[in-house]
């Protein structure tokens, strides 16, 4: 890059000297799909963007009565998420709900939970943090309250996650408690319809192929030591004619039931 951004004056002068195209006008630019809602027979999340294609808002809503629509604020600091913002009925602002922070390469390092401890009292009781190796993701640490519980290990093939080791803290040991292999399609990854890495942020259970470039087709964890229990969790993927997923299916176990989430885009300038 560094060689490259001084000679763009240069190129722009050439390029307006030289074409002899038409200007694109806003109907000839190419359109970007971002997700707008995701359903299950459960429940629908919708999104709302700004202007300027970063996500706004994201809202919950509960199929089944009663339920009250969960809905949280985005909230950026440059090109990153920052926080989340949740609004709860009665209060008059959004109040935290999550933060973000980063390192000087622009690398994901901590997220901060915040919980009420008292009626008025809302505090940041755990969090994780997140060490790298080589650009890419290698551990994460849980804790919570003033006790590190879990660590999460990450083994890579290219820009897909492969395997996930999950070590529980015992008197300050890390002792083996479930691995999961992971394969994936050659199609591209739900979370790349998002920006800034949202689909990672938003997922509480710590679904690490949020970060894959590619969609997952199955899961197997083991329980450890002795690789017992096993678990498969299957994909499938319906595609829309624009080559995006607009179903995705899961299965756990061979007998298990289908779990279908719908997925509905909307076009950004």
């Amino acid at each position: 890059m560094k060689n490259i951004i001084p000679c763009l004056p240069l190129a722009l002068c050439l390029l307006a000297a030289c074409s002899k195209k038409k200007d694109v006008t806003p109907d000839e630019q190419q359109e970007k799909k971002v997700i707008s809602r995701l359903m299950n027979d459960t429940d629908t999340v919708a999104f709302t963007y700004r202007a300027d294609g970063t996500l706004q808002q994201f809202k919950q809503y509960g199929q089944l009565p009663p339920f009250s629509p969960d809905s949280t604020q985005v909230i950026y600091t440059g090109s990153h998420i920052s926080a989340f913002k949740i609004w709860v009925m009665g209060d008059q602002q959004p109040r935290n709900d999550r933060s973000f922070q980063y390192n000087a390469a622009q690398q994901l390092v901590r997220v901060s939970y915040y919980n009420m401890v008292s009626e008025t009292e809302l505090v940041i009781t755990d969090y994780d943090s997140l060490v790298y190796a080589q650009g890419k993701l290698a551990a994460l640490h849980v804790v919570n309250g003033a006790q590190r519980n879990e660590v999460y290990r990450l083994s890579w093939d290219k820009d897909n996650v492969s395997k996930v080791e999950l070590f529980q803290l015992i008197n300050g040991e890390e002792v083996p408690y479930k691995t999961t292999t992971l394969t994936y399609t050659d199609k591209t990854a739900l979370g790349r319809s998002f920006p800034a890495q949202f689909l990672f942020l938003h997922t509480s259970a710590r679904d690490f192929t949020a970060l894959s470039a590619n969609a997952p087709l199955k899961a197997e964890t083991v329980e450890q030591p002795g690789a017992v229990n096993a678990e498969l969790v299957t994909y499938e993927y319906v595609y829309n004619t624009e080559g995006l997923p607009e179903k995705i299916m899961s299965r756990t176990g061979t007998a298990g039931a289908v779990v279908a989430t719908g997925v509905e885009y909307i076009s950004l300038p």
